[in-house]
């Protein structure tokens, strides 16, 4: 490759990564089939609300993923406080939100998780990262 070469393809590069809808347009439809996949992998119903609300769409530069807040709950679980009484200690990382209380019973959700952001960034940046790979 010359140097008039590889500078043309830099330039198609630098114009080609300004855009970035189409290739955040294609990773939000792998996410949202992921989120859908994991979700019913965990035991959730699929096809009610919550499985309907599971959407990743991408605009110039943004990704978003949206879902009913009870997502949340069902990722990350809402158990009863356990007695503290007795010396009990709740791990903080299992507790989210508030148990209730009925009859003088805890209530709680348990934690099923079907995502993790630490996992959803990866899958974003290796997706612009192959998109840059394969277009330079």
């Amino acid at each position: 490759m010359t140097l008039t070469e590889f500078e043309q393809r830099l330039g198609a590069f630098g114009e080609s990564i300004q855009d970035l809808q189409p290739t955040l347009t294609n990773i939000a439809d792998l996410i949202e089939q992921d989120l859908k996949a994991s979700y019913s992998s965990v035991g959730l119903k699929t096809g009610g609300p919550l499985w309907n609300s599971l959407k990743a769409t991408a605009t110039a530069d943004t990704l978003t993923i949206n879902m009913l807040d009870y997502g949340m709950y069902n990722n990350y679980g809402v158990m009863p406080t356990p007695s503290f009484k007795n010396g009990g200690q709740a791990p903080k990382e299992t507790y989210f939100g508030r148990m209730f209380k009925y009859n003088d019973r805890e209530f709680g959700l348990p934690r099923r998780q079907f995502f993790d952001f630490n996992d959803i960034e990866n899958q974003i940046a290796e997706g612009i990262a192959i998109e840059i790979t394969n277009n330079f």
